[in-house]
C-alpha cells in the first residue's frame, strides 16, 4: 500500500513556512519519523524552499518526491551531511534541489574530506550500509563530497542527478595549469569503508556486506576542483557488482575511479569478482586520469569518450596515475591460499573496448603515462581510438598503450593511434629466478592501425612463452628521428613477428639481447643468449633506413636473421631481406641459433654455375657447453645440471649418443624436459652441441 503526503506551507504544530526563512529541521524530521512508523510505502510530496540547521535522518519506506529545495542555512566549520541515512533499506529522492550549504572548514582537509565517520561529512547525501535506494532527477549543490555510501551497498540507484560542488577558485583555466595538488571531495563517493555499522570495518566472514548490483547513471558532474567525479570501491563475491554509464564528468582530479585498495585488500580469498562495467560515460578536462582502476579483478571499461585528461603527466610521486585510462597496481599475481601457491593473474580479465580517446597528456611533457596504461594482467585492449590532433600542436608525444610491471596475457588487437608518442609499449623488466607465472604467453599485438607515431610497437617482457605480433600498419612521424623503430623486441622467447607493414621510420624490426631462448628461461643467466627461438615472417618495410636488425655488436651472433628459427618471406624497400651470407654456407661462428632438418642458409649474392645455398640435412648446433647431467632409463627429465648455461627450449642437444630438443627448463628445480625418453641410466653425463651438417642445393643453371 502506498499513501500520498506533503510537505509545504504550514505544517501541523509547527510555524514553517515555504520560503526558506526559518530552520525546518526539526518539522521536517517529525514528518519523516511519523511517516516510517506506518510500516508501508509513503510518497512524501516537498513544496517550496526550506532551511535546515541539522542533518535530516532519512528513513526506510518514506519516498521523497517534488521540485522543492532544501538547503543548510548556516555556515560551519565542521563537516556534516545534509541529509543521513543509516542502515534505513527502501527508500528514494526524486526532483528535490538540496544544498548542503556554506562550509569553511578545509574542503581537502580532515574537516570536510571523507573520513571514517559518516556523520562528519561535508556532503548532500550519506549513506550508511543502505540497500534498495535511490537517489534521481535531483540537484545537488555546494558540497565537498555529493553522494558518499559508506559500508555495502546493494541495488541502489543514482539516477539522472545534476551535481555540482561549486568550489570558489577552481574552474577550467586552473586546471589547465597542470596544478599538482589535489583538493578532497568527489560528486559521488563510495568509500573505503565496509562493515555491519556505519564505521565499522570490513567483514571478511560476511559475504553480505558488499557492494553489488548497483546502477550509476546518466547524472551530470560539473563540478571543478574535486578529486573525482564517481569512485566505486567494490568488494563482492559476486559476478554483478554493477554499472556506471552514460554519466557527464568534466573537471576533476579523476573521472571515474574503481579502486580496491590497501584498506580492503581481500587477502587470501582470490575467488572475489569484480565486474563493474563502465560504458558511454564523457568525461573530458581531468587533471589526472579520465578513468582509473587499481587492484580490482574483471572490469569492462567500454564505448567511453575521453578528452582533455592526464594533464600533470607522470608523477613520480604517486605512480603512473596521469592517463586516458588507467589500469594500476594488479592484483597480487601469487596468492597463498592455505599453503598453496594460486596464480590469480588470469582471473584479472579485464575489457577495454572501443574507447575514443582524444588530447590526452600534459602539454610539452615528455613524462606521460599514456592514453591506456595497463600495469594489470588479462587486458583486452581492443578496438580503441587515441588521436592528438596536429591542428591543435600537441605533439607532445604521449604514448598510446603503454605499461611497466604486473602485466601478462594481454590482448591489443584492432586499436587506432594518431600521431602519438611510442604507439604500444609493454616493457616489464627482468623477473626473479625461479618465478612462476612467467611460464605463460606474453600476449598478442594484432592488427593495429599506428599513424603519425614516434615510434611504434615496442616489447621486452620477459616471459618465458612468447607472443604474437602481427598484421600492423606502423607510420612515424614526417619528420624521422633517429634509432626509432616499428618494432623493437627484448626478452621474448617464442615469438612471432609476422605480416606487418611499417613505413617511414629509422629502423623496421630490432632484435635486442634476450630474444634467444634460454635469455628469458635460464634466469640464473641472463646473459646466456645461445637457442633463438623467434619467427620474423612476411613484413613489409618502407621508407626505412635500416629493414631487420640486431642492436647488438658481437660479430659472432649480430645478423638479425640467426635469431629466428623461421625468417623468410621479410621485403625492405621492395627487395626480400634474405637468410643467409655471401657464399651460403653456415659456419662455427653462427652459433645462436639451433639448425633444423630442411633449413635453408641461402647465398646473398649467387652466381651462374654456383649453389644458391645450403639446406640442413642433420640437425644440430654450432658452439660448445660445459654441462653434465643425471637421468633415469625411460625418463624425459635431465636432473642435477652442473650449470644451466646454454639450455633453453628449442636448443637442440646430445646425451649420451642421443640427439634431444630441450622442451622445458625448471630453474629452481635445476632440471631439463627433453622431448625424448633417455635410453639408459645416466650420472654426471657430459650434454654437447650436435654438429649440424648442410649440403648444397643444386647449380644454378651456367
Amino acid at each position: 500500500m502506498t499513501i500520498l503526503a506533503s510537505f509545504g506551507q504550514k505544517q501541523d504544530g509547527y510555524s514553517i513556512t515555504s520560503d526558506g526563512s526559518n530552520d525546518a529541521t526539526a518539522a521536517i524530521q517529525a514528518m519523516e519519523d511519523s511517516l516510517a512508523a506506518l510500516g508501508y510505502p509513503v510518497a512524501l510530496y516537498f513544496h517550496g524552499t526550506f532551511k535546515t540547521t541539522a542533518p535530516i535522518h532519512k528513513k526506510g519506506n518514506v519516498h521523497w518526491r517534488g521540485s522543492a529545495k532544501i538547503f543548510r542555512g548556516e555556515a560551519d566549520t565542521q563537516a556534516r551531511p545534509l541529509i543521513l541515512a543509516q542502515a534505513q533499506d527502501q527508500w528514494s529522492i526524486d526532483g528535490l534541489t538540496l544544498v548542503c550549504g556554506v562550509f569553511t572548514g578545509d574542503p581537502g582537509g580532515t574537516t570536510g574530506y571523507v573520513s571514517s565517520d559518516i556523520t562528519k561529512t561535508n556532503s548532500v547525501i550519506a549513506v550508511g550500509n543502505c540497500a534498495d535506494w535511490q537517489v534521481r532527477n535531483c540537484r545537488l549543490f555546494q558540497y565537498t563530497n555529493g553522494i558518499v555510501i559508506f559500508g555495502h551497498g546493494k541495488r541502489f540507484k543514482i539516477l539522472n542527478n545534476i551535481l555540482d560542488a561549486q568550489r570558489a577558485g577552481y574552474d577550467r583555466a586552473y586546471l589547465l595549469a597542470h596544478p599538482t595538488e589535489t583538493w578532497g571531495g568527489g560528486d559521488i563517493v563510495n568509500t573505503f569503508i565496509f562493515g555491519t555499522g556505519a564505521n565499522g570495518t570490513y567483514d571478511y566472514d560476511n559475504p553480505a556486506n558488499v557492494t553489488e548490483e548497483f546502477e550509476i547513471s546518466g547524472n551530470e558532474c560539473r563540478s571543478w576542483g574535486v578529486d573525482q567525479g564517481i569512485a566505486v570501491a567494490v568488494n563482492s563475491f559476486y559476478p554483478s557488482p554493477g554499472i556506471v554509464t552514460r554519466n557527464t564528468i568534466q573537471g576533476k582530479g579523476h573521472g571515474i575511479i574503481c579502486y580496491q585498495g590497501a584498506a580492503i585488500d581481500p587477502g587470501d580469498s582470490p575467488s572475489w569478482a569484480r565486474r563493474v562495467v563502465f560504458s558511454e560515460n564523457n568525461i573530458k578536462y581531468c587533471n589526472q586520469s579520465g578513468i582509473y582502476i587499481r587492484s580490482t579483478l574483471g572490469t569492462v571499461v567500454v564505448n567511453n569518450v575521453i578528452t582533455f585528461c592526464g594533464f600533470r603527466g607522470y608523477d613520480a610521486g604517486s605512480g603512473p596515475v596521469d592517463c586516458g585510462i588507467c589500469y594500476r597496481v594488479g592484483y597480487d599475481e601469487m596468492l597463498t591460499v592455505g599453503g598453496v601457491i594460486s596464480d590469480v593473474s588470469g582471473e584479472q580479465g579485464h575489457v577495454c573496448a572501443g574507447n575514443y580517446l582524444e588530447n590526452i597528456g600534459a602539454l610539452g611533457g615528455s613524462n606521460n603515462s599514456g592514453f591506456i596504461r595497463m600495469n594489470q594482467s588479462g587486458v583486452q585492449v581492443i578496438g580503441n581510438q587515441m588521436v592528438n590532433p596536429a591542428e591543435y600542436g600537441w605533439n607532445h608525444e604521449t604514448p598510446g598503450i603503454v605499461c611497466s610491471v604486473q602485466w601478462k596475457d594481454a590482448l591489443i588487437v584492432g586499436n587506432r593511434m594518431v600521431n602519438v608518442g611510442t604507439a604500444i609499449a609493454l616493457i616489464c623488466g627482468n623477473p626473479s629466478v625461479g618465478t612462476p607465472f612467467y611460464d605463460r604467453r606474453w600476449g598478442e599485438i594484432i592488427d593495429n592501425v599506428i599513424t603519425d607515431c614516434n615510434a611504434g610497437i615496442e616489447v621486452a617482457p620477459w616471459a618465458r612463452r612468447g607472443g604474437r605480433i602481427a598484421g600492423n600498419y606502423i607510420r612515424g612521424k614526417p619528420t624521422i628521428a633517429a634509432g626509432k623503430r616499428g618494432i623493437w623486441i627484448r626478452g621474448a622467447p617464442f615469438t612471432t613477428i609476422e605480416s606487418n607493414e611499417i613505413d617511414r621510420l629509422d629502423i623496421g624490426i630490432e632484435f635486442a639481447s634476450g630474444c634467444t631462448t634460454s635469455e628469458a628461461l635460464n634466469l640464473s643467466s641472463p646473459g646466456d643468449r645461445t637457442g633463438a627461438s623467434l619467427r620474423c615472417l612476411n613484413n613489409r618495410i618502407t621508407r626505412c633506413g635500416t629493414g631487420i636488425t640486431h642492436s647488438e655488436t658481437n660479430t659472432n651472433d649480430n645478423d638479425p636473421q640467426l635469431r629466428c628459427q623461421q625468417f623468410h618471406g621479410n621485403y625492405v624497400n621492395g627487395k626480400e631481406q634474405l637468410f643467409g651470407d655471401a657464399d651460403g654456407v653456415p659456419n662455427t661462428n653462427q652459433y645462436v641459433r639451433s639448425w633444423h632438418v630442411g633449413d635453408v642458409y641461402r647465398d646473398t649474392s649467387p652466381s651462374a654455375g654456383a649453389a644458391p645455398g645450403s639446406i640442413c640435412v642433420t640437425a644440430g648446433k654450432y658452439g660448445s657447453i660445459s654441462a653434465t647431467c643425471n637421468a633415469t632409463n625411460g625418463s624425459r627429465t635431465l636432473t642435477n645440471l652442473s650449470t644451466l648455461a646454454g639450455l633453453g627450449e628449442g636448443v637442440i642437444i646430445s646425451v649420451n649418443g642421443q640427439t634431444l630438443v630441450v622442451t622445458t627448463i625448471d630453474v629452481a628445480g635445476n632440471t631439463v624436459e627433453v622431448d625424448s625418453a633417455i635410453t639408459a641410466d645416466l650420472t654426471g653425463t657430459a650434454i654437447t652441441y650436435p654438429t649440424p651438417v648442410f649440403k648444397a642445393m643444386p647449380n644454378l643453371a651456367s
